[in-house]
């Protein structure tokens, strides 16, 4: 190469040799990837031994060299660019980069409003837990049945009208009972409502 560079006419020997240090830039692109080559063995595993990737593999083939007469498969995995925080920081202005803020900020917001309601809803199915025991129960009563009221799903299936029922056996009845809930709304749509209901 020396003997080339001193030969050769087109070089300009104008230019100033030093030993100073100077500072340049350039722009280069380095793509990385792996590649491999295996074939499946008796008990259906990949194994690599006595097959070897070949001179000629690059970024779009495999080349595989095989001491065996096995089918093989070659696969190779192109490895992700590191991400450059320094150019990431150095951008990061609102002004910018405003789409991404926006869209960051209406998603959190989102996100907030969706947990504030979901633990709402929580409470209110807490407040729906338990048996309610009749206000019109009587202690010195020695039987206790639970009633359990499904409401449907439909459309106005729900209703907030005082319900009263009359629980009627071959040899007895109860007096007109009422189903009431001091604490919560009963006969809600799409809800369960346990009572207890003491009789005689």
């Amino acid at each position: 190469m020396n003997n080339y560079c001193l030969n050769n006419s087109s070089i300009n020997t104008s230019l100033p040799i030093t030993d100073e240090p100077f500072n340049f830039t350039s722009n280069y692109e380095l793509r990385i990837y792996t590649s491999g080559c295996y074939y499946l063995d008796a008990n259906n595993n990949w194994k690599s031994d006595g097959v070897l990737v070949g001179s000629l593999t690059n970024l779009y083939e495999t080349e595989c060299l095989s001491t065996h007469l096995t089918s093989f498969a070659g696969g190779f995995i192109v490895l992700p660019e590191p991400i450059n925080w320094s150019y990431v920081f150095a951008n990061a202005d609102f002004l910018k980069n405003k789409t991404i803020y926006l869209t960051v900020i209406c998603m959190s917001i989102a996100y907030i409003i969706l947990m504030i309601f979901g633990r709402f809803k929580d409470r209110k199915d807490i407040e729906k837990l338990g048996v309610t025991p009749l206000p019109d129960n009587d202690k010195s009563d020695q039987y206790y049945y639970q009633i359990i009221v499904f409401t449907g799903q439909r459309a106005n299936s729900g209703t907030q009208s005082k319900v009263h029922f009359i629980l009627s056996s071959d040899n007895d009845e109860t007096r007109v009972r009422t189903f009431s809930d001091p604490h919560r709304k009963i006969f809600q749509r799409s809800g369960i409502d346990s009572f207890i209901m003491s009789v005689p």
